[in-house]
Parts: structure tokens; C-alpha cells; sequence
């Protein structure tokens, strides 16, 4: 299994948890909300997890 990370395209910030769904172009779209800025969106930066940290 690989993991992502979310990451707001405002600020950079991990702390992106979903905050429901919204409509958009016929879709519906998962929508997300930066706990850090506030800023809200359907299109997150969407990365993997940096290798080497922690362990």
C-alpha cells in the first residue's frame, strides 16, 4: 500500500482534513480545508512522504 500526503497549495501545511463534498463540473468532489490558513479546496497538493525522517 502507498500513502500520500495532502498538502494546501496556499501554505504548505499537512493538516488538510476532509470537510465534505462538493459539486463541480458534474462531479462530486471530496473538499478539503487547511487547519493552519483556512483556505478550502477540491484540489490539494497531493505527494508522497519524504524518505530518511523519523526512523
Amino acid at each position: 500500500m502507498e500513502f500520500i500526503v495532502v498538502r494546501c497549495p496556499e501554505c504548505g501545511s499537512v493538516k488538510m482534513p476532509k470537510a465534505g463534498k462538493v459539486w463541480s463540473g458534474g462531479k462530486r468532489k471530496q473538499r478539503y480545508q487547511c487547519t493552519n490558513c483556512g483556505h478550502c479546496t477540491t484540489q490539494p497538493k497531493i505527494t508522497k512522504p519524504g524518505k530518511g525522517r523519523g526512523r
